[in-house]
């Protein structure tokens, strides 16, 4: 099924702070998923977002969504986009670019009809939790 919407949107996160929520379409198919910014940020992390914030980092990505419409709801697909418009993630930010990846692959998992995880690996195993 090929992906037929694509919506970003600035949305709170759990501690009050802007970020970016992505809204995929395929079908009768809808997934969602935000990125929240960390608390800290390593040495060698990219840039939660480009200077200006979600708002600018929509902005800059908006000429980008014609080349994820009409792609197979498949999250390998969505991510060669992804990697393709912003190598080094300086224009759109890591976090535009994990919230559309995360709704790509939980739209491709929904589709498929398995449980998000075994997109990642055999489907017998549990991802391992981890807490902070």
């Amino acid at each position: 099924m090929a992906i037929t919407n694509l919506v970003l949107r600035e949305i709170l996160d759990s501690r009050g702070n802007a970020t970016i929520e992505a809204e995929i379409n395929s079908g009768n198919y809808t997934a969602r998923a935000a990125a929240p910014a960390g608390a800290s940020v390593g040495a060698h992390e990219v840039p939660a977002f480009p200077q200006g914030g979600p708002a600018k980092a929509i902005m800059a990505f908006k000429p980008q969504v014609k080349h994820i419409i009409g792609l197979e709801a498949n999250y390998h697909d969505v991510d060669r986009v992804l990697k393709s418009a912003d190598k080094d993630h300086s224009k759109f930010g890591g976090n535009l670019s994990i919230a559309i990846s995360l709704a790509a692959a939980k739209l491709h998992a929904e589709i498929s009809e398995i449980e998000f995880y075994e997109l990642f690996g055999n489907k017998y195993t549990l991802p391992y939790p981890l807490g902070n």
